[in-house]
Parts: structure tokens; sequence; C-alpha cells
């Protein structure tokens, strides 16, 4: 290889070095640019008075409910309704055989004759020897013996008027009707069986529609809590209302008035019975169905009140993103209180004035800096109205369907 060759690759070479170097100094004094910290939705915590409700579970009741029997023996002639009919007190439901009960009736009509017959000359009998004695015709133990089957035949009169109400009782019962106003169940036995041999058969069963009973328990705490707001707070009352939403509702739609407690708490419970009555003209409760109940509590003055979608959920239990005045963001661990609409009532973890993360919060991490943007104005909820309750506290009528509280 001859000289000006080599000199011609190290020319190159230089080249190709002095352009490395240059580029390698020209990106080591460029920056990269920081980018900018995520923008979240912020807002402050709506102050307010709000209504609190302890929530519970129960079941409706019939405020009637009468099982149909019979109280006679005989086959079952006939069934005189229809399965599931509404009934008025008084229809007929069944037909008993009648006709052994209607020949017993009129055997007893015949033998109430025969003995106000014997009576009658047992009568006449006396008379005859009271006429008689007063001329020593016949003696005073004639007359006190006419006295007696006198008598005698006087009771039988009234030992067979006795067995002639029964026999009508008896031909009564084989018209079984209904003793009450209400919704009748199914046929529990068909036409043709034997019925009343050895028991009072079990035929259908009415129950009441309107209004209908909801039952549910009160735990120990409440009840405690309850009594020291006022001591007269479980006393039985028709006063004090209760909402009710069932399983498939939004929301507390039935409002009725609560009217029993139980005087005892079930031990192995830790609970009392309390019911309530509900209007059901349109018939759309039914006995034995589930039913959520929400009875007001106190009046919760200058409650603080957040977005429930802002709250978030971990391990440790709920919190809020909050964001401090260097747009940084802190994690409060916060205490949930009653729901209110969209808005949570928080007891613990929030001060009145801090801004806490509404959207965004898949953004924010504790420690880093967002860029807040405050939320739009609402019109905020109405004030709960207020007015004194029946046990003594503060009360408020709450919207009839309100999105049910979700548990924790």
């Amino acid at each position: 290889m001859t000289g000006p060759e080599n000199k011609l690759k190290f020319l190159t070479l230089a080249i190709a070095l002095v352009l490395l170097a240059s580029t390698v100094t020209g990106c080591k004094g460029k920056k990269e640019a920081a980018p900018n910290p995520p923008t979240v939705t912020v807002a402050t915590p709506v102050e307010k008075n709000v209504q609190t409700y302890a929530e519970f579970t129960g079941y409706t009741a019939a405020v009637e409910s009468v099982d149909i029997r019979a109280r006679v023996r005989g086959f079952l002639d006939k069934v005189a309704f229809e399965d599931a009919a509404r009934v008025k007190k008084g229809d007929l439901l069944f037909i008993i055989e009648q006709a052994p009960y209607k020949a017993q009736r009129d055997q007893t009509k015949a033998e109430l004759a025969s003995a106000r017959a014997e009576l009658e000359r047992a009568q006449i009998d006396l008379k005859r020897v009271e006429v008689a004695a007063k001329t020593n015709a016949v003696s005073q133990e004639e007359v006190t013996n006419r006295r007696a089957q006198r008598d005698v035949a006087a009771a039988a009169v009234d030992e067979e008027k006795a067995k002639l109400e029964q026999a009508r009782l008896n031909l009564g019962y084989t018209e079984v009707r209904s003793p009450i106003d209400g919704r009748v169940s199914r046929r529990l036995v068909d036409e043709g069986n034997l019925v009343g041999a050895g028991e009072n058969t079990l035929l259908t069963t009415i129950v009441t529609m309107d209004p209908i009973y909801v039952y549910f328990e009160v735990d120990e705490r409440t009840l405690i809590k309850g009594l020291k707001r006022s001591p007269r707070a479980f006393d039985n009352k028709k006063d004090y209302p209760f909402y009710v939403g069932l399983d498939t509702e939004k929301g507390y739609p039935h409002k009725g008035v609560l009217d029993y407690f139980s005087n005892i708490v079930d031990q192995n419970t830790g609970t009392i019975t309390a019911r309530g009555v509900l209007p059901n003209k349109e018939k759309e409760l039914y006995p034995g169905m589930f039913a959520r109940v929400r009875v007001p509590a106190e009046v919760a003055s200058d409650a603080l009140l957040v977005h429930e979608k802002a709250i978030g959920t971990d391990l440790g239990g709920k919190y809020l993103y909050i964001v401090k005045s260097d747009n940084t963001v802190e994690q409060h661990r916060v205490e949930l209180g009653p729901l209110d609409g969209e808005m949570r009532v928080i007891s613990e973890g929030i001060k009145k004035g801090e801004r806490y993360i509404v959207n965004g919060l898949q953004f924010a991490r504790p420690g880093l800096p967002v860029t807040p943007k405050k939320e739009e104005e609402k019109p905020s909820a109405k004030a709960v109205p207020q007015k004194q309750g029946a046990a003594g506290e503060e009360e408020a009528k709450p919207d009839p369907s309100p999105e049910p509280e979700k548990p924790q």
C-alpha cells in the first residue's frame, strides 16, 4: 500500500471522529423537557345540615292472616272461589256435604217438639193434682212428684233446644265463608275429598293486602343511641315515619309509620323487633317480601359532604386525594357518614376548604404534583328541611327515591 493511500485513509478517519465528537457534544448540551403535571378536577366539601338515617333489612307481613279449616266432618261438595282471588268478608268459599247435618237438625226439631208436648202434659197433671190437694183428695207427696215430673220435662225441653242450636251450627259450618277481606290462596283440598275427619282440615288461607306490615330488627347499639337522644324514642307510636324500598327498587319510595317496638332485646341476636305499617292500595306489596328499611335519625349540623365518586378504596380502607397548596397530592384516610343523594358525609379526614380530587384519580399519586382544575359549579342540593320529630330529635322528609347507600 503506497503512502498517499495511507494519508487519505487517515484523513477520512480524522474527519469522522471530529463529526462524532461534535454530535456527542451537541447532545449533551440539550436538556430533556419535563412533562407537565396531569390535570385533575378538584372541589371543596359542601357544608350543610344533613338528615341522617338508620338502615335495616326486614320483610313484609300481612296485617291479618287466617287459616280456613273444616269445622265439621264430611265430603267436600264444592269449591266456590278461584285460586288467588280477592274475596270479601262473608263470601262463600267451600260447601261440605249438608245432607247429614240437615237430617240431624230435623231430628232434633222433632225431639224438641216431643219434649215440649211432654212438658205440657206434665204441667196439666201438676195443676190437676194441685186442685185436688186443696180438698185433700190427693196427698201432698203426689203434688211433689208431679212438680218434679214437670221440672224434668222442662229440663228436657232446654236440652233439646241446645241440641237444635248445635245442629244448626253444624249445618252452618258446612258453608265455609271468608271471615275477612283479603286475598285467598289456592284450594288445598279438591272436591270429593273427606275433610274434618279426626282434625280440622286446612282448606286454604286468606291474607289482607292493604295495609301491610314491615318487620325489622334494630341492633342494640342503635337502640342505645336512640334512647340517649330520647328516653321514649322506642315507645310504640303511630306518628313516626319510616321508608321502605324493595329489592328491585331504587331508593325508598314507600312511606309508612312505625307502630310497634318489642319490649325485650333478644339475647341471642342482640336486636329488638320493630314494626311499621304501610299503605298498599295498589296491592304491589305481598307478604313475605324482602324490604330495605330507612328510619330518620338525628340531623348532622354543618356536615361536610364530598362527591361519592371521589372516594377511593384500598386495603387500608376509604380515602380521598387532597391537593395541597403547592399542588402536590396527599392521601387522607376518611370516615364515611350517610349518603345524601350523590354526596357522602365525611365524618373524619377532611377539613372545610380543602381541595379534593373528583376526576382524574387514576393520574394522581401521593407526593406528586398535579394541575388542579376547579369543578364547574352546579346548583347545590337544597338544605334538609327540619321539623321536630316524634322522638324529640329534628327530623326531615327525605327524597322519596334517593339512591340506596352502598354497603361499605
